[in-house]
């Protein structure tokens, strides 16, 4: 069934939608028009639906904003781990001991049960592990995070290369699954 002839109001319709900031889509939906001939009417009008300095400032302060975040549990991560090791280095040590059936009571020992040991170094590992990791987000010498460098690899986009040479196409890595 051929299209019906569109008239100028239906490209001001359009090209009102358009000045709102709706996208392609967003005004395909609402008008029922084909997504072609939306996008032939604000091609003609000298318009796009590229909205990439927007889009770029909004993800740029998201970036930083998240950056911000990750310092803060950076921060609150070691001190987890400072706390911890203050606690295992102290004179005495408070726990909960076993004093009757189904019972504990809390008590300061002049040691350390191991078990307690093992799980307060074990926490004390994983706060800094987790910290460390945080701290190479935002020090990727190379531009690009690793969760855009997990990215390209997934879509298999052309990694940037130093120097400007050609960019390589990752090749699967012996531990990814296939």
């Amino acid at each position: 069934m051929p299209n019906p002839k569109r008239t100028q109001a239906d490209r001001d319709i359009v090209l009102a939608l358009h000045a709102q900031d709706k996208g392609r889509n967003d005004i395909v939906r609402e008008t029922g028009y084909s997504t072609a001939w939306v996008s032939k009417v604000v091609k003609e009008a000298g318009m796009s639906f590229a909205r990439s300095e927007r889009v770029k400032a909004a993800t740029e302060a998201k970036t930083q904003d998240n950056k911000t975040r990750r310092a803060n549990i950076i921060g609150r991560l070691y001190k987890q781990a400072e706390d911890i090791l203050t606690r295992l280095e102290a004179d005495t040590f408070s726990t909960l001991v076993p004093t009757g059936p189904g019972i504990q009571s809390a008590r300061d020992l002049d040691f350390i049960p191991p078990g307690d040991h093992r799980n307060l170094a074990t926490s004390i590992a994983i706060f800094m592990d987790k910290a460390l990791l945080l701290e190479k987000t935002d020090t990727d010498t190379s531009g690009t995070a690793a969760v855009d460098k997990w990215l390209e690899y997934m879509t298999s986009a052309p990694l940037p290369t130093p120097g400007g040479a050609e960019p390589s196409t990752p090749s699967p890595s012996p531990e990814s699954p296939s």
